[in-house]
């Protein structure tokens, strides 16, 4: 469907407007690529890989934000701007530490 690809929503000629539709198929009739085995093996490493990298950074985050509370909680608060009834990060960072457990 050339008329699809091409982005127009007119014939170049005879300047007929067309009525474009698209649809997305359900899951279930999707049909499954034709790839060779070194495809299929570079695309399940590719999303694995992602999949990876995703979780290191969320529990980087959560490791993060756990030490800053444990900083902010601590008696000998060695950074100064943690102070618990004053600061804003403080809060945020527990808020959303809280919000993330109640999931």
């Amino acid at each position: 469907n050339i008329t699809g690809k091409a982005n127009k929503k007119q014939c170049e000629l005879c300047h007929y407007d067309f009525k474009l539709q698209s649809t997305l198929k359900p899951f279930h009739k999707w049909k499954m690529l034709k790839l060779t085995p070194y495809e299929r093996k570079k695309v399940i490493c590719s999303i694995a890989f992602h999949l990876l990298a995703v979780l290191c950074v969320i529990w980087s985050i959560w490791v993060l934000m756990d030490r800053l509370i444990d900083e902010a909680n601590s008696d000998d608060n060695r950074l100064g701007i943690l102070d618990k009834n004053r600061s804003c990060l403080y809060r945020v960072c527990r808020r959303n530490i809280l919000y993330v457990l109640s999931m």
